[in-house]
């Protein structure tokens, strides 16, 4: 259907509802006059039949025009893997359920997707996001939300207020955040996918409401259904099992890539294999990955291996799934030490490559011709997924590698690397590569450099740096650091950035005289004149002005 055409549509279909209402206006006015009940009765009933049949009509036209609509845009959606073998009528069930309309309460039910870690959740729900009707249905949006067992809830609460509103919350409160969102979701149609989910109160604290809205959750916790169902009675969870037989087999060998392997001249039976395998897609990806440097006498050590760990790994992992992992790890040799380095970054999920290619320069003295090849290798391998410009891993590969990984040194080789991008002026002058400002204070904090994070958040310079970079919460959550202890400077700068926050998440320019202004009074402390006189040097006309003068 061509614009115009649509646009006729729309002006009919509201010049219509124009009249209507007009006319049911005109009807509610005249009800103030009636001082009969069986005619104020009868007016009612006629006014509800009215709106019955009107809605019916907008709904059927909604209907006709969704499909001519411009698909929703898709928020930090994964990509689809390359060999990708659907579970049609599972993936039917939920669509046709995520469609269906809102309940008599007004709000459509959460759905849930429930299976152990590499068993294909994210892939069944990225392929639902993708999915053209899906979109077409939520056209104010898809948003795809990681959680896991340690979210930052405020952090995504105000991502997605920025998105939806364009402008940062008038409030960094968790509890203000969610009342926004609230208002901002009641007449929108989106779809919420929560990926990975550990808790329900995790989700709930984003306040989806509106009838045209929905969540998808998908989650490895078996009772979390339970949980939810409690709270939403009509939640509907949907477990996603392993391949079938013939399934796991196709999938293995698409993966494995060498035409020469065939069902009838594989070295070991190929139902063997996928029962190894537990017909789960991440360990038979990651078996096919190890295999294709294998010569084929080997898969049945091989295999061996994989039954027998000699490792304890994460309990929240399929064993056999984590051992695939570190057999992997183990075959790249010294490059695996490079792979445990991703432990360190604080974000799994979104870790730019150019923070990667930085620690990796400094500590194993490569080129840049060199890793990005690497980090496709490693993204071949099932050992993580790359998007754009950033990595992100599974839950299950951050876990394995915070275990594997001696974090302690990592965070401070990550500083060390980074402190050599810094000019005379120190870590105020580090590089805007969407990670640095956003996590060097958690990193001086996990390396124990208190006193040094402490005379980072005491400093103005760096306090503006960071504030023309990244969102005004992760300033405030720097200082949230220091909540179990007595440090007064660092309080009343966190009180200060806090009471104007309204004010400093609009107009970046108004922070000097923001601090000036609520820090005046406490001049007395050393560290808050220090940061005083850096702001006073960008508002040299600016003057004190009590608000309570003395008469």
């Amino acid at each position: 259907m061509s614009d115009d055409k649509l646009a006729e549509q729309k002006l009919a279909m509201l010049d219509q509802q124009f009249s209507i209402f007009n006319g049911l206006l005109d009807k509610l006015q005249a009800y103030k006059t009636l001082k009969n009940d069986a005619q104020k009765s009868l007016l009612i009933e006629n006014i509800a039949k009215q709106l019955g049949d009107e809605l019916q009509k907008v709904r059927l036209q909604l209907g006709k025009l969704r499909q001519y609509a411009k698909p929703g845009e898709l928020h930090h959606v994964p990509e689809l893997p390359s060999h990708l073998i659907p579970n049609r009528e599972l993936f039917k069930q939920i669509a046709t359920r995520l469609m269906a309309k809102a309940s008599a309460d007004g709000q459509k039910p959460p759905v849930v997707i429930e299976a152990a870690s590499g068993i294909g959740k994210s892939v069944l729900a990225t392929a639902i996001a993708r999915n053209t009707s899906i979109r077409q249905l939520f056209v104010d949006g898809v948003f795809w939300i990681t959680l896991g067992q340690q979210p930052d809830i405020l952090e995504n609460q105000v991502r997605l207020i920025y998105t939806l509103s364009g402008a940062m919350p008038s409030s960094f409160d968790g509890e203000d955040c969610a009342s926004q969102l609230g208002e901002l979701t009641r007449t929108r149609a989106c779809l919420f996918i929560f990926d990975d989910v550990y808790d329900t109160q995790d989700v709930f604290a984003f306040n989806i409401q509106g009838q045209h809205c929905q969540t998808l959750m998908t989650t490895t916790l078996k009772d979390l259904m339970g949980i939810l169902q409690y709270f939403s009675p009509n939640a509907k969870g949907y477990p996603l099992k392993p391949f079938h037989e013939t399934q796991a087999i196709e999938f293995f060998l698409n993966t494995l890539g060498n035409p020469e392997i065939t069902v009838e001249s594989a070295p070991m039976r190929m139902n063997m294999l996928a029962r190894l395998c537990n017909y789960s897609p991440m360990i038979l990806k990651l078996m096919a990955s190890y295999l294709r440097e294998q010569p084929p006498k080997m898969w049945k050590e091989s295999f061996e291996t994989l039954q027998n760990p000699d490792f304890e790994f994460p309990e929240n992992h399929p064993t056999s799934l984590s051992q695939a992992l570190h057999m992997n790890v183990e075959m790249l040799g010294e490059e695996g030490d490079y792979y445990l380095t991703l432990a360190v970054f604080v974000d799994h999920t979104r870790i730019p490559q150019v923070a990667v290619a930085m620690l990796w320069r400094y500590l194993y003295q490569i080129s840049d011709d060199q890793i990005y090849p690497f980090i496709d290798k490693l993204a071949e391998k099932g050992l993580l997924e790359v998007d754009a410009e950033y990595i992100s891993l599974h839950s299950f590969q951050y876990d394995y590698l915070t275990q594997e990984a001696e974090l302690d040194k990592l965070h401070t080789h990550l500083l060390a690397a980074y402190r050599r991008g810094c000019d005379q002026h120190g870590w105020v002058s580090g590089p805007n590569d969407g990670y640095f400002f956003e996590n060097l204070c958690l990193h001086l904090y996990y390396a124990n450099r208190k006193g040094e994070l402490k005379t980072l958040l005491l400093d103005f310079d760096w306090m503006y740096n960071k504030l023309r970079v990244a969102p005004l919460y992760t300033l405030i959550n720097d200082y949230e650091l220091f909540a179990e202890e007595d440090e007064p400077a660092i309080e009343a700068v966190r009180t200060a950035l806090y009471s104007a926050a309204s004010i400093i998440a609009q107009r970046i320019e108004e922070v000097p005289v923001e601090i000036l202004n609520r820090l005046w009074e406490k001049r007395n402390l050393p560290e808050i004149q220090s940061i005083l006189n850096q702001a006073q040097e960008l508002c040299p006309d600016w003057r004190w002005e009590d608000e309570f003068p003395e008469i």
